[in-house]
């Protein structure tokens, strides 16, 4: 009875050993891949918001902080009554087309708000204005009152969503601010765009968004399943239909976040308000689901974006962590039992090592054994399947020249299984590389471990698994990093034109303009400017409407394009109708000899300009300046010179080049 209870003892050690191990093990590689997980998700919304970003920024820079659009601004803010109304209905009609556009693909919402945080314009709503959002949008506050740009998620009075919010200047005054917001649903299209057997939530913390609601808006939000501090949208609501919710909450979506009620983590770490990752088995899958904590403009958490990932491989992982733990029961129990009767019976050794090698040829990872000389003895079927080789094709065949591959790993560090004889130690390597009989390499993870007999290093064993499948989901997560990685790259290319013209945009020419300058005053050479201004472009709108207008813009920049010969010249937009061309080591007579060729290829273009007082064609009126700069940090001289020349040649009757030494 004493030899059973020990022997009961020590099955269970042996039991809670190997199942602790095989624990330990599955949670390791769980952890690690939602890591991969969550490192996929945080870089593809990272970069989603950053787009977003950049969107609005060139929105913002190009089209609304204009002249002309600031001047409307301006207007709806210093006037009153029915002029302001008509301010307010011009601003609207020039910016719709655009809103119309962008609101289709990224851009949920267009805001003007006065300096003192009243509404101005809702572009999705026109006719809802002068309302005080001071005590609901803190991005409106920052933005008039500290006069800085603001990003980030704020819920509203009427819609919530990630906002990008602009303070607007008319010469030197402040006169309010502008919103650029996109939804949760946009950022969802894109997110699934990246995997598309992915889903998202969106949900909103109730004390931040209830208090803000405007009346008869909170029947557009229900309790979220999930817990009853969140909200989530009413997606029969038309105000989500409006904004880009194309798709509402599946049936089994829905079945999925009620099975998720009763999780151990969920109420916890939702009441943390910090990011978390919880995995939960549903309809025979398993599902990764990571909760994405959204902090507000005020850096408090005010939403969480839910991100629900069937996983496959958590599946087969699990299924065979509880086939490793029941060989390991197996294993343990045949030790066990193997103990008793060589305690008993020494004859019954033979029996009890058959029975051995049974559980070794269905384990799920190759095992094979060799002499102190690595020749093989022994290989169970799973080494045999993975290999390609029969037991009786490698018995007493050295097994490094066989399947081992000859590798950097080997080169380096020598032969697992020598290393393992010599040194009597277990080793361990992560990554290697084997070969099968049709000469096909590929990576496992093995470990390699000396048995003794009678004292003396009889051999080793070894066991090892196929990771090729791992490989490649590392492999694959990497080409995802790097295909985001270019398309920011393309993205800040695309930020440095003008969209309308196709060259550089304003501020692209603010930076070129500084490095030529720099290296005219480092090399001591000549700097020009040709300063260009179609005549009487807003007539020429009138006449024949914007769209002809913007197709005008577009064949003037490819002539003014197409007239700078070498590639060191640089043409830009510089606002409006007027363009600018930056001609590094040119003297004044060159650049006027480029200014008179610009003309005269529009001239041969022969553009008819019908509301021109000039001519009845496009002409141009060109400022010319060419200078040595004297210090690396005046460059301003340069435009505000050609600029000059520019108004003189207005002044003089247009369609003409003049230059510095008109003055002379």
């Amino acid at each position: 009875m004493k030899l059973y209870l020990k022997a009961g003892v020590l099955f269970l050690m042996i039991t809670l050993l190997l199942g602790g191990l095989i624990l330990y093990r599955y949670q390791q590689l769980t952890s690690y891949h939602l890591q991969m997980r969550e490192a996929t998700y945080h870089s593809a919304y990272s970069s989603t918001i950053h787009t977003f970003e950049l969107v609005a920024k060139n929105l913002a820079d190009e089209i609304i902080r204009q002249d002309e659009t600031l001047k409307l601004v301006h207007t709806i803010v210093t006037t009153q009554g029915i002029q302001r109304d008509r301010a307010r209905g011009e601003l609207y009609r020039k910016l719709y087309p655009m809103y119309k556009r962008v609101s289709q693909h990224s851009v949920r919402q267009l805001h003007f708000h006065f300096p003192d945080g009243r509404s101005m314009l809702r572009f999705h709503a026109p006719d809802r204005a002068d309302d005080n959002l001071m005590p609901y949008r803190s991005s409106v506050r920052m933005a008039n009152e500290q006069r800085r740009e603001v990003h980030g998620y704020e819920s509203g009075r009427v819609v919530h969503g990630f906002r990008h919010v602009y303070p607007l200047d008319y010469q030197g005054t402040p006169i309010g601010s502008v919103e650029i917001s996109n939804s949760f649903q946009q950022l969802r299209n894109i997110l699934t765009e990246y995997a598309t057997d992915n889903d998202y939530l969106f949900i909103m913390l109730k004390t931040d968004l209830w208090h803000k609601l405007a009346s008869g808006q909170q029947e557009l939000y229900s309790p979220s399943p999930l817990h009853n501090e969140y909200l989530c949208e009413n997606i029969q609501s038309k105000l989500y239909e409006a904004f880009g919710g194309t798709a509402g909450v599946s049936g089994d979506l829905q079945a999925l976040q009620l099975h998720l009620q009763n999780h151990p983590d969920l109420k916890s770490g939702l009441t943390s308000r910090n990011e978390f990752a919880l995995t939960t088995n549903w309809q025979k899958q398993i599902y990764s689901i990571l909760f994405h904590s959204i902090k507000n403009v005020d850096g408090q958490h005010a939403a969480y974006i839910i991100s629900i990932h069937p996983e496959p491989y958590l599946k087969a992982l699990q299924n065979n962590a509880i086939a490793h733990f029941l060989i390991a029961m197996l294993f343990a129990l045949v030790l066990v039992v193997f103990r008793i009767k060589l305690l008993r019976v020494r004859e019954e050794q033979q029996s009890t090592t058959a029975f051995l090698q049974t559980i070794a040829s269905h384990m799920g990872e190759g095992l094979y054994a060799t002499d102190k000389y690595g020749m093989v003895t022994f290989m169970n079927p799973e080494a045999s399947r993975l290999l390609g080789y029969k037991q009786e094709d490698v018995l007493n065949q050295d097994a490094h020249s066989i399947f081992h591959s000859d590798d950097t790993q080997h080169q380096r560090h020598g032969c697992v299984i020598l290393n393992s004889i010599m040194n009597n130690m277990t080793y361990k390597e992560e990554r290697a590389f084997f070969k099968s009989k049709d000469s096909q390499v590929f990576p496992v993870e093995l470990t390699c471990t000396p048995f003794t007999k009678q004292g003396r290093i009889a051999g080793t064993i070894t066991l090892f698994r196929n990771i090729s499948l791992r490989c490649k989901q590392e492999q694959n997560l990497a080409t995802v990093q790097k295909n985001l990685q270019e398309a920011n790259l393309a993205l800040s290319h695309l930020a440095r034109l003008d969209g309308l013209t196709g060259v550089a945009n304003r501020r692209e020419f603010d930076q070129m303009l500084i490095t030529l300058w720099k290296g005219a005053y480092r090399h001591k050479t000549m700097l020009a400017s040709l300063m260009i201004d179609i005549d009487h472009f807003k007539a020429y709108n009138d006449t024949y409407g914007h769209q002809q207008g913007d197709e005008c813009l577009r064949q003037v920049a490819q002539i003014i394009q197409q007239s700078c010969l070498r590639p060191n010249d640089f043409v830009a937009r510089y606002g409006g109708e007027e363009f600018v061309v930056l001609m590094p080591e040119t003297p004044l007579a060159d650049a006027c000899h480029v200014a008179e060729r610009i003309q005269s290829n529009l001239q041969q273009k022969n553009i008819p300009h019908a509301g021109s007082s000039t001519d009845k064609v496009v002409t141009l009126s060109i400022g010319v300046c060419s200078l040595q700069p004297d210090n690396p940090t005046t460059e301003q001289l340069l435009v505000d010179c050609a600029d000059r020349r520019l108004y003189q040649a207005k002044h003089f009757g247009r369609n003409q080049v003049c230059s510095y030494n008109s003055e002379q």
